[in-house]
């Protein structure tokens, strides 16, 4: 009698729904995650130095500036500037990335021999990066590789997600 009792209490009960385990390959989602962060932050960062040096270009204010002193190696040479702003105030700023045609016409040797340069500079955001009005030269090849990085690590990372929304569809 027993039984019969505890057997149809059960048997009146609703069965629970049990919400079924998410099938998402972790791999797959980690690494897409991760490689879509990646490839953002190099994209953005990229991005953002073309953007501020074609700011300064088009709009910047134009003053006498200097060079400090330069580094780098073959292909990737940059130099630090110090300007004197509109107000007076002295700004200074580094390292700005130059072509390797203008870092050999300002240095011998290594050595930055040539002080004054002509700087644009964005008004108002002097935390953006200034431009040498001397250097006409193209963003240098290791911002354009940055770029296309960024750009190549992004699709890739949305492509690991998507495989792993696909996956997770599919039940498996």
């Amino acid at each position: 009698a027993m039984m019969t009792i505890v057997g149809r209490r059960s048997s009146k009960r609703t069965p629970a729904v049990q919400a079924s385990p998410l099938a998402v390959p972790p791999g797959r989602t980690i690494a897409g995650l991760g490689l879509v962060l990646a490839g953002g932050v190099l994209t953005y960062q990229s991005w953002s130095t073309i953007e501020a040096a074609e700011t300064a270009r088009q709009s910047g204010m134009e003053a006498a500036g200097e060079v400090l002193g330069g580094a780098g190696g073959e292909g990737a040479r940059t130099v630090q500037v110090t300007w004197k702003a509109g107000q007076g105030a002295v700004h200074r700023f580094g390292p700005v990335p130059v072509s390797e045609a203008f870092y050999r016409r300002i240095s011998r040797d290594g050595d930055v021999v040539a002080r004054q340069v002509r700087v644009r500079y964005a008004e108002g955001e002097l935390q953006k990066r200034p431009v040498i009005v001397e250097d006409t030269a193209e963003p240098d090849l290791p911002v354009r590789l940055g770029l296309g990085a960024g750009a190549a690590l992004l699709l890739i990372g949305l492509g690991c997600l998507g495989s792993a929304a696909r996956y997770s569809a599919r039940g498996r």
